[in-house]
């Protein structure tokens, strides 16, 4: 028993429990209340992984994997949610392919690890789908970052194309050829401006065209 006034107890095993409050006045008059719990046990111990490590290019293939789970009342099984939308549902499986998001930015991963009762032990991580441009950068410089030679500005192949337009129109930052730039020509008396694009960059650029004598 406790007298303190906002007692703590843990249980040491699984089982039904019956707990019972008295509390006495200054009278020594006696109120009691009774409840009944349950304590269960949930997997513990082990550990969720994700694989490509975050950050991650929108739409990559994952793997998640659970490993060195333990719990008195096996089979474990497991389910995998990503934002709170069950995404591989539960089975005995504990490594999962799955397809990540393809919203660039911050994202939740959960685990749920079930024993064979169905009770249950959640573990939560966040992960970043980069955006395409940060992600082509990642290729290029190993970095995210919109800075030094990965700026957006940066020539870093003397190309005199920046990295914007190499990223656009589909380059090499690190080659130094200029074979991607646009070409014009006239035909019927239209100035006609071509060039290829990568097509994922329609989301995140704009492109202005300028033309005149003293560009």
């Amino acid at each position: 028993p406790s007298t303190l006034a906002n007692p703590t107890f843990a249980y040491s095993a699984p089982g039904t429990y019956i707990v019972t409050l008295i509390a006495w006045d200054n009278l020594g008059r006696a109120s009691r209340a009774t409840q009944t719990i349950s304590v269960v046990t949930v997997p513990t111990g082990g550990t969720m992984t994700l694989s490509p490590a975050s950050p991650v290019a929108a739409g990559t293939e994952l793997t998640v994997s659970f490993a060195n789970w333990t719990d008195p009342n096996p089979p474990l099984s497991y389910e995998v949610l990503i934002d709170d939308a069950v995404i591989s549902a539960r089975t005995s499986s504990a490594s999962r392919n799955i397809t990540g998001p393809t919203t660039p930015g911050l994202h939740t991963l959960k685990g749920r690890i079930y024993n064979a009762l169905g009770d249950v032990t959640e573990v939560t991580r966040t992960f970043t789908v980069n955006t395409a441009q940060e992600s082509w950068r990642q290729l290029h410089f190993g970095t995210t970052a919109n800075a030094g030679n990965a700026a957006d500005d940066a020539d870093p192949n003397s190309n005199g194309v920046q990295n914007l337009l190499e990223y656009v129109l589909g380059g090499n930052p690190r080659a130094a050829s200029s074979g991607i730039l646009p070409t014009a020509t006239v035909s019927s008396g239209n100035l006609v401006f071509t060039f290829r694009r990568i097509h994922s960059t329609t989301t995140d650029t704009t492109q202005i065209f300028q033309y005149g004598s003293n560009l």
